[in-house]
């Protein structure tokens, strides 16, 4: 005997669900088989998580609610034409400059990987230093300068590399500015696309360890010496694809002791086909340190905390499975007050005076708590006329006596440090150097940051900032010889030059600013925010996230602080699922989604009957 099964039901009793069906336990018996919540872009999901696979329509995601990389929309519209390919400025290559973009507030798409040349919305305009008409088919923004170039850039030999999946590739690139007096700078890029995560360049050297299939496409080399502007390209092409494999985990060192205050790391390893997706979990109660960051692989916390003593788990999950590994650090040492180390400046670091001048030193300190600060001169004793008011050293009527190395030095119960300031007299000079620190640094949307212009010269050196290809914004502030960038945004990203000036001369340095997009996070109960179900029987909630950028991590809790029952389990995609419930299970849960932009909760009622 053979039943004729429902739509959604198979088998010789009906007892298993079709595919493109998942079960749902909170209804009757085994529970009912309901369509996957692939939001119409998806056929099938996985049996036990409920995650849509082979997501369509140019979609990704666990239930396919957002839009791939190089297209935007509201994917969870339920349409074929949900996600559409990004404008920057036109839809197909070689127009399309930039290979993302998102949804804006205005409900229009904005471009936010715009490669060098390109400015707008859209990249649809040549910055200074190009032209071009890239909104034409064919058209794109090449490098202007006059007759010729003043300077040349060259992808050495080989150009074109054909490399095994897991090589490593190196391309170099060298320029020649015919401008002698500028420091020439050289940034790689990819055409189409964002870097690889793990590519490295120093010097003009771009290195890609362990290559993968998606690291296949053009690299460019810019070289500015804010004259004029030139490019060379080379080509990546990576074999094979390779099959997927589960995760494998370790974590370096398995076990780790270190004392109150003293720095923390452990690094987590994870091989596997896909890149495995990592994260890091634990600490006491569940809470780690806010200071911790996990980047790279790489868990650290700066200063040890007692508290910070526990078990740490490192997961990790690619399309082939995932697994967790577990390691624990000990604290020794009880927590102390706390406050920080001082850290100090002197304003000017260098001074030429004239004989018989006034000089006046500023030693700008911030610590807690406050510290004492002394004044010394590594001549021998200060001057006896020289005068000291909290951090201001005065030295009237200066002589061939006076001229030397300052030190300021401030202490406190967390540490000591000491700043330089050195006094010439007469007409020494010197032609000026200037250095920019950090050289690369990559801010989240919204944040500050801050380049510091390390210069030095005699007379002391003039100080201006800016940016190739493009004004400095209000948002864009000088103080001290260092740019202060706040509430930074995607077209924050570029290359500064950080230019010192005196009599003698000039000299110039750069920093690359890269800007990492951050998003809140948001959250959805799914079926429904209260659920009923018959003793013994089963049921589930799902913490879907439908926004966040970077990915929020989702985590289930008691409202009341009790730990789950032995029938609870916490699956993949934020589920919290009952099995065979017996009474206790009862109440209210809250489920947290976090990420740096922030975290949201959402609560879920479970009652149960008989």
């Amino acid at each position: 005997e053979q039943c004729v099964c429902p739509p959604g039901y198979i088998g010789l009793s009906c007892e298993e669900c079709a595919p493109g069906y998942i079960r749902d336990a909170s209804g009757p018996g085994l529970g009912r088989c309901t369509r996957c919540n692939c939001n119409g872009h998806s056929e099938s999901c996985d049996a036990t998580t409920g995650s849509c696979v082979r997501c369509r329509h140019n979609t990704v995601g666990e239930s396919c609610e957002r839009c791939a990389d190089g297209f935007y929309g509201d994917a969870t519209r339920g349409t074929p034409e949900d996600c559409k390919p990004c404008p920057c400025p036109l839809t197909t290559p070689p127009n399309q400059f930039s290979p993302t973009c998102f949804l804006d507030n205005d409900g229009q798409p904005t471009c936010n990987a715009c490669p060098p040349g390109y400015i707008g919305r859209n990249c649809e305009k040549c910055s200074s230093g190009y032209r071009g008409t890239p909104v034409q088919p064919g058209g794109r923004c090449e490098p202007t300068g006059g007759v010729s170039p003043t300077i040349r850039v060259r992808v050495e030999e080989p150009r074109t590399q054909r490399l095994p999946v897991g090589a490593t590739v190196t391309f170099r690139c060298t320029g020649v500015s015919q401008v002698s007096e500028v420091t020439y700078t050289l940034v790689w890029t990819k055409e189409g696309a964002a870097m690889p995560a793990q590519a490295t360049e120093a010097s003009g050297v771009l290195t890609i360890p362990s290559v993968r299939p998606e690291d296949t496409g053009t690299y460019i080399c810019t070289g500015s010496d804010l004259t004029s502007v030139a490019q060379d390209r080379a080509t990546l092409l990576v074999e094979g694809t390779g099959r997927p494999t589960p995760p494998r985990v370790t974590i370096e060192p398995h076990y780790q002791e270190v004392k109150v205050g003293e720095p923390v790391e452990f690094r987590c390893i994870a091989e596997g086909f896909p890149e495995p997706q990592l994260r890091w979990t634990g600490g006491r109660n569940n809470q780690i340190n806010p200071q911790a960051t996990f980047v790279a692989g790489f868990f650290r916390i700066p200063s040890a905390r007692k508290s910070d003593e526990a078990e740490y788990f490192c997961s990790a999950t690619n399309s082939a499975g995932s697994e967790s590994m577990r390691t624990v650090l000990l604290v020794r040492g009880e927590d102390t007050a706390t406050g920080e180390e001082p850290q100090l400046t002197i304003t000017p670091s260098t001074y030429e005076a004239q004989r018989l001048e006034t000089v006046v030193f500023q030693c700008r300190v911030t610590a807690t708590p406050t510290p004492s600060i002394t004044w010394s001169f590594s001549g021998g004793q200060l001057p006896e006329d020289s005068s000291q008011v909290g951090g201001v050293l005065t030295l009237p009527r200066v002589t061939e006596n006076h001229q030397g190395v300052y030190v300021c030095t401030a202490s406190n119960v967390h540490g000591t440090a000491q700043a330089q300031a050195r006094l010439l007299i007469g007409s020494r000079r010197s032609p000026p150097t200037a250095r920019v620190e950090p050289e690369r640094q990559t801010i989240m949307q919204g944040s500050s940051g801050e380049l510091r212009c390390i210069v030095g010269g005699i007379p002391r050196p003039t100080v201006s900032w800016s940016k190739v290809g493009a004004d400095l914004s209000n948002r864009h502030r000088i103080q001290d010889d260092n740019l202060f960038i706040s509430d930074v945004t995607v077209e924050d990203r570029g290359l500064y030059v950080c230019r010192a000036e005196n009599r003698d001369g000039s000299a110039q340095a750069s920093a690359i600013v890269e800007v990492e997009r951050r998003e809140v996070p948001a959250i959805e109960l799914y079926p429904e925010a209260t659920q009923t179900v018959i003793r013994g029987g089963s049921s589930l909630f799902q913490c879907r996230v439908t926004a966040g950028i970077p990915t929020p991590t989702v985590e289930w809790v008691r409202a009341d602080g009790s730990p789950f029952t032995s029938s609870t389990e916490i699956l993949n995609g934020g589920v919290i699922r009952f099995n065979r419930v017996t009474g206790d299970e009862e109440g209210t849960y809250i489920c947290t989604a976090e990420n740096s932009g922030g975290r949201v909760t959402a609560q879920a009622v479970l009652r149960i009957q008989g």
